[in-house]
């Protein structure tokens, strides 16, 4: 056990003049206290405590000790509560993919800022994937694969994902018939290679074959509702309209991989204090970035990619 501990235990039977009520207030066996200050007194070479009946008296050496334990003591917290401030206080840069971060991730960060009112965010949303440190980031939150080397990813959840279409480009006889949908134009939405929809539709999928590029989830949304393209979007994206039957799920049947949703950020030992305090937030909170995203109502749970 460290001294600072056993330090703690001697001072604190010292206030309660009792080894037993020390004890219970450190929520330690007094076995375990009175070994401590045994501990104590054989580093320091003397006697430090004097018992007397159901009283606990400091000796002459004892009263030495106790006032520089004391004083170590107050020093240590002071220290600590310095550290604490410290960490509680800078600017910290992150980035978020807009839509999924403007629903899901800025609640989050509200609360953040409320817990810890010194720490500034600079919060930047966009579905961009260019390197964290070309960007200044100090955390990112980000969908997809990661490409960077010399990172830390800790994934924090899988994002289902569909492929869909505007529900007047496509009657709902047709979702399944894989030839139909096959002749259906793309729009190939950044975190969606053209490698899945090849491995869908069992065929080679052409340049010309692609309507559009977006990085955007949002836009290629909205490109598919005013056309008669197809995309493979997350599901959150989508969810209201397929519901509502704007939208229809193409091949269901079909199954996607879900997307990994990781918090990327350098080694520890390059990131701020205040960068590791948003990192725990988001950490301890992980559930809840993925809980709202992944709900699923009850009319689309034959439809969806099952979880992997």
């Amino acid at each position: 056990m460290d001294k600072l501990t056993q330090l703690n235990a001697f001072v604190k039977i010292v206030e309660a003049k009792s080894f037993s009520l020390a004890a219970e207030q450190l929520g330690v066996a007094n076995s375990t206290v009175s070994k401590w200050i045994h501990n104590l007194e054989s580093t320091f070479g003397c006697q430090l405590l004097v018992r007397k009946g159901n009283n606990v008296y400091l000796s002459k050496q004892g009263e030495i000790y106790h006032r520089h334990a004391v004083d170590v003591l107050t020093s240590y917290h002071r220290l600590i509560n310095v550290q604490y401030t410290s960490m509680n206080k800078g600017k910290v840069r992150l980035g978020i993919p807009r839509s999924y971060g403007e629903e899901y991730v800025f609640p989050l960060l509200m609360e953040f800022s409320k817990l810890h009112p010194d720490i500034q965010l600079d919060v930047q949303m966009n579905d961009n994937k260019e390197s964290i440190f070309k960007q200044g980031y100090d955390l990112v939150l980000r969908i997809g694969e990661i490409t960077e080397r010399d990172v830390v990813a800790r994934e924090v959840g899988r994002v289902p994902r569909v492929l869909v279409a505007s529900a007047s480009a496509i009657s709902s006889k047709d979702c399944d018939d894989k030839t139909f949908v096959g002749a259906l134009p793309i729009v190939l939405h950044s975190n969606c290679g053209v490698g899945y929809f090849s491995q869908i539709l069992d065929r080679k999928i052409h340049d010309s074959n692609i309507r559009m590029r977006l990085n955007s989830s949002k836009s290629a949304l909205k490109a598919i509702l005013s056309t008669d393209a197809m995309s493979i979007l997350p599901y959150f994206e989508v969810a209201e309209k397929l519901e509502s039957g704007v939208l229809v799920h193409l091949l269901p049947s079909c199954r996607l991989p879900n997307m990994p949703l990781n918090v990327i950020y350098p080694q520890r030992e390059l990131m701020s204090s205040s960068a590791k305090v948003l990192l725990g937030f988001l950490l301890e909170r992980k559930d809840l970035l993925m809980s709202q995203c992944t709900k699923r109502p009850q009319v689309m749970c034959a439809l969806l990619p099952k979880e992997e």
